[in-house]
């Protein structure tokens, strides 16, 4: 176990701006290596893999405190009710999916969520059209967790990360 600030200090930036989660365990393709004349290995092309940057799911992210309240009140407005418990479990769901795509997601590189090998170019409409999809669902849940995770924002790891 290591000390207090190891273990809890939150790089106050990377939870505002955001930190890369790659998933390099879901490479798109490998790499191509050809052998040279000369008989050394040379990378032609790199293998590509899906990241996404977060921000932190935290009190410490500045725009989740603000951007959240506006949208759970115009939420309330929308299904005219008074409390956020009188909405049902599929409009509380819609608010999530809304703040995670107006505040903890701030892009992704390399989605190919088709079979075709092509790139989905970040924005918030394909971003809200693809985690609204119970086909992607599990994804969701995965970056979703990840966003809440301190260790992604963890002041030592973000320095330490930096440096190499």
């Amino acid at each position: 176990m290591g000390s207090l600030r190891e273990s809890f200090k939150t790089n106050i930036n990377s939870a505002n701006e955001g930190v890369i989660i790659a998933l390099t365990e879901n490479r798109n393709n490998d790499a191509v290596v050809e052998i040279g004349q000369d008989g050394e290995e040379k990378i032609v092309k790199e293998a590509t893999y899906p990241s996404f940057k977060l921000s932190y799911y935290s009190k410490l992210n500045n725009e989740l405190l603000k951007v959240s309240r506006k949208i759970n009140n115009d939420a309330l407005k929308k299904y005219g009710v008074v409390s956020f418990d009188k909405l049902t479990k599929e409009q509380k769901d819609e608010i999530a999916l809304e703040v995670f795509v107006q505040v903890i997601l701030k892009e992704w590189e390399n989605f190919q969520p088709e079979k075709d090998g092509v790139n989905l170019e970040y924005s918030k409409e394909n971003a809200k059209r693809i985690f609204g999809d119970p086909a992607w669902m599990k994804l969701y849940d995965y970056l979703s967790d990840k966003s809440g995770d301190h260790d992604n924002y963890n002041q030592e790891i973000v320095e330490n990360s930096a440096k190499n």
